[in-house]
């Protein structure tokens, strides 16, 4: 499908943090329009497309973008690979990959409401990767305790994920608001809110103290109910070449590490860890891999970044056994496809997650449907930025049932 761009304008919005983002209006044939708010992350890995400071991204669309878009027709690929070619860069510092986004995915949801086709259904069609006849509601992962950058003083492990095994996208947010609650009567006088919703918990000695007490919360709710995941996000503590956790005396070594983590496994059913080791340890993931096959999932974001020869590396070598896909992360849609259909070509679970600082966008539900993805991450079931994702899902998914 192709379209005339008729004009685009972006301006600048609070995120759920309070910080500037972009907005951007694409309009396209017959005055039909799009418009895409970009997010952006706390914790970033080092691969990741430059992000340009949102005010300037804002006159840049509204100026030299404009000027050199509007009038011109594009299919989707073919705006993206404009973007990326004026551009001229490796990493998109130029324009910016929140800058390209912006526009990438907004002229996307033009055509979808130029074309009166479900966003979720367009995006499947263009994907080509999922099944052209039905579509898979993604299971939910949430993020429950939160640590790390996301909670300082906290905590090391970034998140502490529910993911409901219920399909129900209501009742599974129905349940993590009751885990939330259990966690509250336990420790009413330690929370605050962490930058993506969930508890921040004052008082743990370690680690695996929260984890304990994160599967005590939920086996209170329901024992079967739930598998349990963690996002350790170890750039965020890795020192000198080791991995310094609160409540060990010493920093950890990566074999120290392995063990610690075997551990976990072995004994809380940890369905996955995201991020055990820093961006760049190859040999870690490869050897933590290699200790826990077949009991546990490990999932690359900071690792991989959506970015297609991060994720050929870690494939090549056996690192993972999946992806988080993080479309601000790379800067287009159409990588961010390209990167989940090579996933999937290699059996590996597809995450679609949303960023720390969110906005009411909810523009992900429909990707991670549309991509037939495993799960849809995003955030605790407190903050209006994160229930606006998992709110469209449930509308799609009555879409689906009816």
């Amino acid at each position: 499908m192709e379209a005339t761009i008729r004009e685009v304008s972006a301006k600048l919005i609070r995120d759920s943090e309070d910080k500037n983002t972009i907005e951007t209006t694409v309009e396209i044939d017959n005055g039909v329009k799009g418009i895409f708010a970009v997010p952006s992350g706390e914790s970033t890995g080092g691969y990741e497309a430059f992000l340009l400071d949102p005010e300037k991204a804002v006159l840049l669309i509204n100026t030299q973008l404009r000027n050199i878009l509007v009038g011109k027709s594009f299919q989707p690929q073919g705006l993206d690979e404009f973007l990326i070619s004026t551009d001229g860069s490796l990493t998109k510092s130029n324009f910016g990959a929140n800058t390209i986004l912006s526009i990438s995915v907004a002229f996307f949801k033009a055509l979808a409401n130029l074309s009166q086709t479900p966003l979720y259904v367009l995006i499947q069609q263009y994907a080509n990767i999922a099944s052209t006849t039905s579509f898979k509601i993604p299971r939910l992962m949430l993020n429950i305790i939160e640590g790390g950058k996301h909670a300082p003083g906290s905590i090391d492990f970034q998140e502490f994920l529910l993911l409901p095994k219920t399909l129900n996208v209501q009742k599974g947010v129905f349940e993590a608001k009751e885990v939330i609650e259990k966690l509250k009567v336990t420790f009413p006088q330690n929370i605050t809110q962490g930058m993506e919703g969930g508890l921040s918990i004052k008082g743990f000695e370690t680690n695996e103290e929260a984890l304990r007490s994160f599967v005590d919360a939920t086996n209170e709710v329901g024992k079967d109910y739930f598998d349990i995941s963690l996002d350790v996000a170890a750039n965020s503590f890795k020192t000198g070449g080791e991995y310094l956790l609160k409540g060990s005396p010493t920093p950890l070594s990566t074999q120290e590490m392995i063990t610690f983590y075997s551990k976990l496994v072995n004994e809380y059913r940890v369905y996955s860890i995201e991020d055990p080791f820093s961006e760049d340890e190859w040999s870690g993931w490869e050897s933590l891999h290699t200790a826990v096959r077949g009991k546990t999932k490990l999932i690359g974001d900071d690792l991989t970044v959506t970015n297609l020869q991060r994720l050929e590396e870690a494939v090549k070598i056996g690192a993972l056994d999946g992806i988080i896909v993080k479309p601000n992360q790379i800067g287009t849609l159409s990588e961010t496809l390209r990167v989940v259909k090579r996933a999937k070509e290699n059996d590996l679970v597809v995450i679609v997650s949303h960023r720390a600082r969110e906005t009411m966008d909810d523009f992900i539900a429909d990707l991670a449907v549309g991509l037939g993805a495993d799960f849809l991450k995003a955030g605790a079931p407190t903050q209006p930025q994160r229930l606006a994702k998992y709110q469209r899902l449930s509308a799609i998914q009555a879409e689906i049932t009816n």
